[in-house]
């Protein structure tokens, strides 16, 4: 078995947000440019500005074994009851839509 390479999160991977914030716990996706942030007094903006759907972490690897880290969010409301406890998706699809995939990588 090969050993395991720790290879951080960098902002040139990430795909899907405006801008990143690199953070004490990591990178952290923006849906809006730092300015606009710091002008808005709007509560439900900054609770959908800091929620990263879409946001997508793209890289090529012949690794057998990958795993990241993350920090899931979740919202409460008061007086509503809990949400349930999401899920994180990744996508099967190998290389790029429209074009031949990337070759598998075996073993």
């Amino acid at each position: 078995m090969t050993d395991l390479l720790t290879t951080p999160v960098t902002a040139d991977l990430v795909r899907g947000c405006l801008e990143t914030e690199q953070t004490a716990d990591g990178l952290l996706p923006h849906r809006l440019p730092a300015w606009a942030r710091a002008q808005n007094t709007d509560p439900q903006l900054e609770m959908a500005e800091a929620q990263p759907s879409g946001v997508r972490v793209a890289f090529h690897s012949r690794a057998t074994h990958i795993e990241l880290h993350t920090m899931p969010t979740k919202r409460v409301y008061a007086g509503a009851p809990p949400r349930p406890v999401g899920s994180t998706s990744s996508s099967s699809t190998v290389g790029w839509p429209g074009r031949a995939p990337w070759p598998a990588a075996g073993p």
